[in-house]
């Protein structure tokens, strides 16, 4: 064996395990938010006895999302996206061990409660911004095709987001809050551990000089910026701010009002399992099929099945038909979702993506709270149905502007820089 066949043998190996070690990071840390998501208010209401103060801790911990986002998520422009990761990782998980130690101590009380939630989700998002921002480094070093890459970590997330919710539901009604809560913050510590297989020195930024001068707040503007002045950009952005809005109305509260009306409370989460489902298949079609046909092919197709889904879904039709419609929503969301985020990564140079995508993200965490908002409003003034007509409607106006959006209809590849430089790929392992 001569010595390229010799080195390359040792190196296949090596970009299997930092393939592994990125998507499975990336889904324990999604699993464990998943699962504090769901069991987070549960137990603000099981202490405290009130909705209304359960409420404002959900929105307490959507507040600490966002400001996360806008003024921690420019740091990962800043500093290695790996430690920045690891960081983020620690402080949700201190946050949620937090929660048992004070309950056992002092007693968890709304003040407590607040703090904690706010405190662990300020975490969330500079932590799911530095993986993001991570995604091309991995893409090079392993030699991956990017929509590969990024099909698989939408099925990651899409199998996190199954789980999840069904492992807090179950957990919650066989085990302690406490055993709970400590179970959770193990799945972020698997996280910090499993990202420290992957290798330093991918996680490197290489900041401008004059960029290393600015105050924090102008890389907060610039972050900004560059979505608004960015035709493509900014429509990706309304599209995943518009679509976690009104899934997040539809999950949790129009559905779960239709079937609590009907008698039925159980089936929510069967047609929650089954648009998680739909996701899985939808990022894993992505990930091995994304390099046929042509991009806008994908983005349209995705794009019109997802209208149709929610639309069907908005009128709450018998059950079968929310379970298919849900399903295709799934499938529609997930290719959509990889496709999405090739498209960001080509589209924002290296040295921004920290920046960008932390604003996103921050407008991806206000999102659910204001669609919730709008169905609770929606319901009050009219009806269930008429609420659920309204909240689909928004989805379909805004697919509507993206399919004739120009700055979408030609999606070739114009990246900043490369994805994939090939000089890089023995090197960066």
């Amino acid at each position: 064996m001569d010595t390229r066949q010799e080195s390359l043998g040792h190196t296949l190996p090596r970009r299997r395990r930092v393939a592994v070690a990125y998507l499975g990071a990336y889904g324990l840390s999604s699993l464990g938010n998943s699962i504090i998501t769901i069991a987070l208010p549960i137990l603000a209401l099981q202490r405290l006895g009130s909705p209304t103060l359960a409420g404002l801790v959900a929105i307490s911990a959507g507040a600490g999302s966002l400001l996360g986002g806008i003024f921690i998520g420019p740091i990962v422009d800043r500093i290695n996206r790996r430690t920045c990761a690891i960081v983020s990782d620690s402080i949700s998980a201190l946050a949620v061990v937090a929660l048992p130690v004070v309950d056992t101590v002092w007693g968890l009380n709304f003040e407590w409660l607040l703090i904690l939630a706010s405190l662990g989700a300020i975490g969330d998002i500079p932590g799911l911004t530095a993986r993001e921002a991570l995604l091309p480094a991995i893409i090079t070093a392993t030699s991956t095709p990017a929509h590969t890459m990024t099909g698989v970590r939408e099925g990651v997330s899409a199998t996190a987001m199954l789980i999840g919710p069904a492992s807090a539901g179950l957990m919650l009604s066989t085990l302690s809050s406490s055993t709970l809560l400590y179970i959770t913050s193990a799945t972020s510590l698997a996280a910090i551990i499993v990202t420290t297989l992957i290798p330093h020195q991918l996680g490197s930024v290489q900041l401008p000089i004059e960029s290393a001068n600015r105050s924090q707040w102008r890389h907060i503007h610039l972050g900004w910026k560059a979505i608004v002045q960015d035709p493509s950009l900014l429509t990706l952005t309304l599209i995943t701010t518009t679509i976690m809005m009104v899934i997040s109305a539809l999950q949790a509260l129009i559905l779960p009002v239709h079937f609590s009306a009907t008698g039925r409370e159980e089936v929510t989460g069967f047609v929650l399992a089954a648009f998680a489902l739909g996701a899985l298949v939808g990022g894993t079609a992505y990930a091995l099929a994304g390099h046929f046909g042509r991009r806008e092919w994908w983005m349209r197709t995705g794009l019109v099945l997802s209208a149709i889904a929610i639309a069907v879904i908005g009128i709450l039709p018998p059950t079968v038909m929310l379970f298919s419609a849900a399903t295709v929503l799934g499938i529609a969301t997930g290719s959509l979702s990889g496709l999405v985020g090739v498209l960001m990564i080509e589209r924002v140079p290296g040295q921004m993506r920290g920046r960008v995508f932390a604003a996103q993200n921050a407008l991806q965490a206000i999102a659910p709270p204001f669609g919730i908002a709008a169905a609770i409003l929606l319901i009050a003034v009219n009806n269930i149905n008429h609420a659920g007509l309204a909240i689909t409607g928004i989805w379909v106006v805004t697919v509507f502007f993206a399919l004739f959006s120009p700055s979408l209809k030609t999606l070739k590849t114009t990246a900043t820089e490369s994805i994939i430089d090939p000089t890089k790929r023995a090197d960066s392992l």
